[in-house]
């Protein structure tokens, strides 16, 4: 079957939406590593993750670029319609995907600060009462058991630790 131009040109046209749909739905997946991004080394759960989100992605994407061929395209893979969306995907994450990762870097940012001063001013001190609250408790009953010991170890030692004495 052959296309004619203006069918050549439709499916480049709604190739570049798709390739720019792609770069979109891939910036959710570079938030989601942004979100998590670790403070100390790179392990190899965080290496796990970003391949399972990687899989994930391309799946995803290549069961969405199948039922898009065979809407726009009649089920023909056209060149022309891969190199587009490749033209829109870099189109995409090298515009306006820029400006949404450094959006989206600050915004986490400033939710992270929000949630450690929560935390400061919440959690810690609610730790540090329960800790002068518990303290002494811990200390009598470190006294007791300490007592209870001595006075265990006396009785022990007035029954001769159990040995029979001998005839």
């Amino acid at each position: 079957m052959w296309f004619s131009s203006g069918e050549v040109i439709r499916l480049f046209l709604w190739s570049l939406v798709f390739g720019l749909c792609s770069g979109a739905f891939y910036d959710i997946f570079r938030i989601v590593r942004i979100a998590r991004r670790p403070t100390r080394r790179v392990g190899p759960v965080d290496t796990a993750l970003c391949v399972i989100e990687d899989l994930l992605y391309w799946l995803i994407l290549a069961a969405a670029y199948c039922v898009f061929i065979y809407d726009v395209a009649g089920g023909r893979l056209r060149l022309i319609s891969l190199a587009a969306c490749a033209a829109g995907h870099a189109a995409w994450h090298f515009t306006l995907g820029r400006a949404v990762i450094f959006a989206a870097d600050r915004i986490i940012a400033a939710v992270r600060a929000v949630l450690r001063l929560i935390f400061r001013l919440t959690v810690l001190p609610l730790a540090r009462l329960i800790r002068i609250l518990v303290r002494p408790g811990v200390i009598i009953l470190a006294a007791l058991y300490d007592k209870l010991k001595r006075s265990h170890e006396l009785s022990l030692a007035r029954r001769g630790y159990g040995v029979k004495k001998g005839k």
